[in-house]
C-alpha cells in the first residue's frame, strides 16, 4: 500500500479523531500533532489544551463558556484553541449501570458535543481519541461533527466500518500505517510525521 506523510489542515477539518486497536499507533499520530501544534504555538499565539482526567468537568466547561463568549463578540479577533482529549470514551462512556455514573458521563457527552458542533465557528477545535470502539463511545451524532477522522489498524471489519463508514483499517499491517478520512476520502498514508497547515490567521 503506498503510503505518505499528509499535510492536514485542522482548522478546515474542522476537528479529528483518531480511533483504532490498543497498541496500534494511536500515540504517535497524536504525539505527531501535538509536536506540529506545539511549534507553531510559539510562531502563531495559537493555544494548545490537553484535558486531563481529574480536571476535565472544570476544563471542558471553561472551554464551553469561553466558546459562548467567542460566538457572541464575533467581531472580536481571537486566537485558535486546539484541545486534545486523549481517550474521551473514559468521559463518555458510563463506567457501571448506577445513576450517578450514567449522569456524569451524560454531562461529559453533552460537553464535549457542544464543542463539536458549535467550537469550530469560535476557532475552538478538538482532537480527540480513543481505543473502544463502540456505538456507546463513537456515536453517529459524534462522527456527524467530526468528519475528518484517523484510523490506525483495527481487529475486524466491523470497527473499520465504526471509524471510516468502509472497510480497510483491518488490512492494516499495524507497523505506523493509517487510513485518514478527509472530505469525503480515505487515503493511506504512515502516521510518523505531520505537517500542519493554515494556521496563519486568527479567527474573526
Amino acid at each position: 500500500m503506498e503510503t505518505s506523510h499528509p499535510v492536514l489542515n485542522l482548522v478546515r477539518a474542522p476537528h479529528l479523531l483518531i480511533a483504532g486497536a490498543d497498541g496500534q499507533g494511536i500515540s504517535v499520530i497524536l504525539d505527531s500533532l501535538v509536536r506540529s501544534l506545539r511549534n507553531a504555538e510559539s510562531s502563531h499565539g495559537l493555544k494548545l489544551v490537553s484535558i486531563t482526567p481529574e480536571s476535565a468537568r472544570a476544563e471542558l466547561e471553561a472551554l464551553n463558556m469561553e466558546m459562548d463568549e467567542r460566538l457572541s463578540e464575533p467581531t472580536t479577533k481571537w486566537p485558535y484553541i486546539f484541545v486534545v482529549i486523549e481517550e474521551f470514551a473514559n468521559l463518555t462512556v458510563p463506567s457501571g449501570i448506577g445513576e450517578d455514573e450514567i449522569k456524569r458521563a451524560g454531562e461529559f457527552s453533552r460537553l464535549i458535543l457542544r464543542l463539536a458542533i458549535k467550537g469550530f465557528r469560535a476557532g475552538i477545535h478538538l482532537i480527540v481519541t480513543t481505543q473502544c470502539l463502540t456505538h456507546d463511545a463513537i456515536t453517529m451524532l459524534l462522527k456527524a461533527n467530526i468528519p475528518t477522522r484517523i484510523a490506525v489498524r483495527t481487529c475486524s471489519n466491523h470497527d473499520s466500518k465504526l471509524i471510516l463508514d468502509s472497510s480497510g483499517a483491518e488490512k492494516l499491517t499495524g507497523s505506523g500505517d493509517c487510513l485518514l478520512l478527509s472530505m469525503g476520502r480515505i487515503e493511506p498514508f504512515t502516521g510518523g510525521e505531520f505537517v500542519v497547515e493554515d494556521l496563519e490567521n486568527p479567527v474573526k
